[in-house]
């Protein structure tokens, strides 16, 4: 078999311009990359069916044929606990493939690869796991590329026996698999898990550790980090393996943040990032950089037995080093994604080493909800109502007026929200009643009114209350007519007009809550010869209220 997998199945791996905006890779490195924190578009906004198979492929290499690469203690050990958790308990057949030692040359591997090529179809998902040595060497260009050891990787020939990134980055994008899973338990950084050739090490010192990209972040693809660039992947005595690795099982076992009931490729990476960080005492700090089209979330183990947990995702690269209090208890340092309370959440965010927050939010969310905090960070400081009142009790002078007890309006009102503070104009219509005061005379008497209203706005939950005072002029026409004749008179004036509301609202999402209020507002009219007309009103209303805006501050 060619050892070369993009020689050996070209047509194999042929892909079509529908096929390309529904890969996902997911890239996991222990070591250096450009990225320096994570970036995350919603993951939410395309749902595809789960994957018919797994395919795991586990390298692990302890020992060397050049004894120029350092022996390892633990890659063949991890590579033989990631296959045996991969895949555990899902709903769907895992086809495993262990190469460690003597067994993981480059030619084993890229037959591997081959075959795992021709087996997989759309709906499958494939991982890959490698634990060893890492290295750099300069590429036509002088760019460093970077390189997995194997087995057989002579320190000489680099680019001919070593495992190119780039190589296996085209491998990837070839498949016809939606889901992909690298993981990469290797460094390129001189220390841990990495070994640098004298000219290489003389050329990184030279250009300050600056590399080329891992890999290109294209839409579908989604890379992960357990290092952040400069730092070294660290194996453990203690933990008896890398210390990545040893998190990332941890996390496979006990890890269902969402409680789903399945343990997903960020799940796991964000739980492996945070004890790696706290076990090496900040020395090793997983990142993340993706961009993507879909749900890149990958499941590893266990299925899906129920909705899960609204999730927040703060994966922005421009966030990193924030931290996040979810209803006042502290989340960690971000990039990180957490789960959230079904019932609202209060979202505070602090700049580093801030004493008060940045920002707070209250977030609703429905169960198996993903939101992005840049989602949440998007204020809705405008609100739109529509209201409907019914005015139930009237005074005695208004009534003998519009000979009806009861009368209908109907309500926009358009307001700015400054914090829980909203000030606002609202229009109000009470159409011509039509009603006979007497036995001879009807009258119609028809209501506009503009006011400008403040308001006050306490959060519960789902729930708001809130308490508003309005004022503005109110113009009433009225129209007597006789009858008998057919004679009328018409009666006009404006006058200002004050009062207060109650209102209690409920959050049905999408911004749009449901509104109950009452209040009463107080009016005097000076209408000719009928005199002066009190037009004292209480009533009850139902509505709606939409609220809308932009982002309340860059994160640039």
């Amino acid at each position: 078999m060619d050892a070369n997998p993009q020689a050996a199945t070209p047509k194999r791996w042929h892909r079509g311009g529908a096929c390309v905006s529904y890969i996902w890779l997911i890239y996991l490195s222990t070591c250096v990359t450009s990225y320096g924190a994570e970036v995350l578009v919603p993951s939410n906004s395309l749902q595809l069916e789960d994957s018919a198979d797994y395919f795991v492929i586990s390298v692990g290499v302890n020992v060397y044929q050049d004894k120029f690469w350092p022996a390892l203690k633990w890659p063949a050990s991890d590579a033989g606990k990631i296959t045996a958790h991969l895949g555990r308990d899902t709903e769907h057949a895992v086809h495993k493939f262990l190469l460690v030692d003597e067994q993981a040359t480059l030619d084993n591997i890229y037959a591997t690869l081959n075959d795992v090529a021709q087996q997989a179809t759309s709906a499958d998902t494939v991982i890959l796991y490698i634990s060893s040595h890492g290295t750099l060497a300069p590429d036509s260009a002088g760019a460093l590329e970077r390189i997995t050891v194997v087995n057989d990787t002579d320190h000489t020939r680099l680019h001919a026996t070593g495992l190119l990134h780039h190589t296996l980055q085209d491998w990837l994008d070839r498949l016809p698999a939606r889901k992909k899973l690298l993981i990469f338990a290797t460094c390129h950084s001189g220390e841990g898990k990495s070994q640098l050739p004298q000219s290489v090490l003389k050329l990184v010192q030279s250009r300050k550790g600056k590399l080329a990209p891992l890999a290109e972040a294209s839409e579908g693809s989604l890379i992960l980090a357990a290092a952040a660039q400069g730092e070294a992947a660290r194996e453990d005595d203690g933990l008896q393996g890398d210390i990545y690795t040893y998190f990332l099982v941890e996390a496979l076992a006990t890890y269902d943040r969402n409680r789903d009931g399945v343990v997903s490729a960020l799940e796991a990476h964000d739980y492996a990032k945070e004890k790696t960080w706290a076990f090496t005492q900040g020395r090793q700090r997983p990142t993340a950089h993706a961009r993507f089209i879909g749900d890149a979330d990958i499941n590893l183990v266990g299925r899906k037995e129920r909705t899960g947990l609204p999730v927040l995702e703060a994966y922005d690269e421009r966030l990193a080093g924030f931290q996040v209090l979810v209803d006042g208890n502290a989340k960690g340092v971000l990039p990180f994604a957490f789960p959230l309370n079904a019932q609202g959440s209060r979202i505070s965010l602090f700049a580093p080493d801030a004493r008060e927050p940045l920002a707070s939010y209250f977030v609703t969310a429905a169960p198996g909800d993903i939101l992005t905090l840049e989602q949440v960070m998007t204020e809705r400081p405008l609100a739109f109502s529509m209201n409907h009142r019914r005015y139930l009790w009237q005074n005695q002078a208004w009534r003998r007026l519009t000979g009806n007890r009861y009368s209908t309006a109907s309500e926009l009102g358009a307001g700015y929200a400054a914090g829980r503070v909203t000030a606002g104009i609202a229009s109000e219509y009470i159409a011509p009643a039509g009603n006979n005061i007497a036995p001879l005379i009807r009258s119609d008497a028809a209501l506009w009114s503009t006011l400008f209203q403040v308001s006050y706005r306490l959060p519960i939950s789902r729930f708001a209350v809130t308490g508003a005072l309005e004022a503005g002029s109110e113009h009433i026409d009225v129209k007597l007519r006789d009858r008998s004749n057919g004679d009328a008179l018409r009666f006009q004036d404006d006058a200002w007009s004050s009062g207060v509301t109650l209102a209690a609202s409920y959050e049905l999402g999408y911004d749009l809550s449901l509104v109950l209020n009452t209040g009463m507002k107080k009016t005097a009219w000076r209408l000719n010869t009928l005199g002066t007309v009190n037009g004292d009103r209480h009533w009850l209303g139902l509505g709606l209220e939409y609220r809308f805006g932009w982002r309340a501050r860059s994160l640039q």
